[in-house]
């Protein structure tokens, strides 16, 4: 056999071993979490539990005992440490914290683009499978600060640009893209413009209808509106808020303002050091305060060390 096909075989081999080791390892996961709970002390995974028992629907998309590190120059540090948590199934779940507090790194975790060291991706009812993660990503969305928009593209091709490569119908995208860019009160005519003809506000609409151009069954959200103006991001959250509204598909939205998180969000996660340290409605948590001391009590929240 010719030296570079051994080699392929031998690196898919070690692929796919890697990938059924994780898969293994998962399944393990999951079925330690629904031991019984007089031999477990996991209050985080509770909610799973009660859902299994109760054969109550599932959300799109949880989290079970994640765990992952990076090793740096000054040391290892902790990004996630044994986080459980399952995203309300169409609601907006906001993620919000200090700068390395670990939420950047749980996003990335839920579509594949960090691989846990332990725990386990549940999306879509499977343990995330890492040889498939493409077709997975087609089913969630997602947006990031400064929209990621191909500058050769026209605002209308990136929308769309995902809907051609999978092979939709030309009807089929257009009627998609009509009703995203009606929501997001994107006019026709800067559909055929490029993005730096677009001012910074309707380049993350372009996005935001990019991230929704599938249908997808969860979007996810790493701080796309922190680049854009006071003035403009009240319109796009307006916008945001009717395509949600037209489409409650299961959100997560990374953020590191709180008046953005109490605007958008019906949960609300704090996280802290890789933990999280609080994870509430967010109707529970305008009970416990006054509206205007919800956003003193989230930056309290951020400020502790310990669960809440």
């Amino acid at each position: 056999m010719p030296r570079c096909a051994r080699a392929t075989r031998t690196l898919h081999a070690t692929t796919t071993r890697r990938s059924k080791q994780r898969q293994a390892a998962a399944a393990t996961t999951i079925a330690s979490t629904a031991a019984p709970l007089h031999r477990r002390n996991d209050a985080a995974a509770l909610p799973f539990l009660l859902r299994t028992c109760l054969n109550v629907r599932m959300s799109e998309l949880r989290l079970v005992a994640a765990h992952k590190t990076y090793v740096t120059a000054n040391g290892t540090i902790t990004a996630l440490d044994n986080v459980s948590v399952d995203f309300p199934a169409g609601l907006v779940t906001a993620v919000i914290g200090p700068s390395g507090c670990g939420k950047s790194t749980l996003l990335k975790a839920c579509n594949g683009l960090v691989a846990l060291e332990r725990g386990a991706v549940i999306a879509f009812g499977a343990p995330m499978d890492y040889d498939a993660l493409p077709a997975l990503r087609r089913r969630m969305g997602y947006a990031v600060q400064g929209n990621g928009l191909f500058p050769h593209l026209s605002a209308s091709d990136n929308i769309t640009l995902m809907a051609r490569l999978s092979g939709w119908s030309p009807q089929r995208i257009e009627q998609q893209l009509g009703l995203l860019t009606s929501l997001c009160q994107l006019p026709q005519a800067l559909l055929a413009q490029f993005p730096h003809q677009l001012s910074g506000g309707q380049q993350q609409r372009v996005g935001l209808c990019r991230a929704l151009m599938l249908k997808p069954g969860v979007l996810l959200l790493d701080e796309p509106f922190a680049a854009i103006d006071p003035i403009t991001r009240v319109e796009i959250y307006r916008d945001f808020k009717a395509l949600h509204s037209a489409n409650p598909v299961t959100t997560v939205l990374v953020t590191h303002d709180m008046r953005e998180a109490l605007r958008l969000a019906d949960h609300i996660l704090v996280m802290h050091n890789g933990r999280l340290v609080y994870n509430r409605s967010k109707a529970q948590l305008l009970q416990s305060v006054h509206d205007d001391d919800a956003e003193a009590l989230l930056l309290s929240l951020i400020e502790r060390r310990g669960p809440a």
